[in-house]
């Protein structure tokens, strides 16, 4: 959009702290055509995402999950220092949120800045899934998609550990990250044997302050490994 440059260079004019800043979008079809619903919308971003991202805690949010979408997002050169460089494991956009929420405080403008195209061979892309397809996640294996949030996890605590300085709460919250994930990753391939892991980890808090529970936990319980 004409103003989104604009929009953020306030901002970041304003706020010398702030290190990242995103924004919503506009969904739109392979002909630019709107699709009647905006990406904030699409991925769920509740308003206790909005609030803990607003108000200074966005690496509580990020540890669940990511938020950010790279074509929306804009960010101080300085960032570059921390996140350099990329872990192979991670998306760039979204490492250089949790990194930025690491070092300093990210944010986001609620208005659609950016049109962000669906035109069917999008690497990711966005929309809100239908009831078919959330079933249909229950069926996939999850042992690639455990395996690549334990790697994740396992480079983001790997680096905070490395970079010194950072303050232990954030560090302690990396390596709870990575304690869930190994813990998800380790579950017996049978469903009956994995409900006492699963409850047990369940137990411990760690699916709602590290994931989206009331996903994950029926994924752990049903998905093939």
């Amino acid at each position: 959009m004409p103003e989104r440059l604009a929009a953020a260079t306030a901002r970041f004019m304003a706020e010398p702290g702030l290190l990242l800043l995103f924004s919503d979008a506009r969904l739109v079809n392979a002909e630019g055509e709107p699709l009647g619903e905006n990406l904030f919308e699409a991925i769920g971003f509740s308003a206790r995402e909005k609030r803990e991202v607003h108000g200074g805690r966005a690496l509580d949010t990020l540890l669940r999950r990511n938020v950010v979408t790279g074509a929306t997002t804009v960010f101080r050169r300085s960032l570059l220092e921390s996140a350099v460089p990329f872990p192979a494991e991670w998306v760039h956009d979204e490492w250089l949120a949790i990194m930025a929420a690491v070092v300093g405080r990210i944010d986001f403008l609620p208005d659609a800045l950016v049109d962000y195209r669906q035109h069917g061979k999008n690497h990711i892309g966005a929309g809100s899934p239908s009831g078919a397809e959330l079933v249909g996640r229950l069926r996939e294996p999850g042992t690639a998609r455990n395996k690549r949030l334990l790697g994740r996890a396992r480079a983001f605590a790997g680096r905070l550990a490395a970079m010194g300085g950072v303050d232990r709460e954030l560090v302690r919250g990396a390596e709870a990250k990575l304690a869930h994930e190994y813990a998800r990753s380790g579950y017996p391939r049978s469903r009956f044997l994995r409900l006492g892991p699963v409850v047990l980890e369940a137990a411990t808090g760690r699916y709602g302050r590290y994931g989206r529970a009331r996903y994950d936990i029926p994924r752990d319980l049903f998905q093939p490994r």
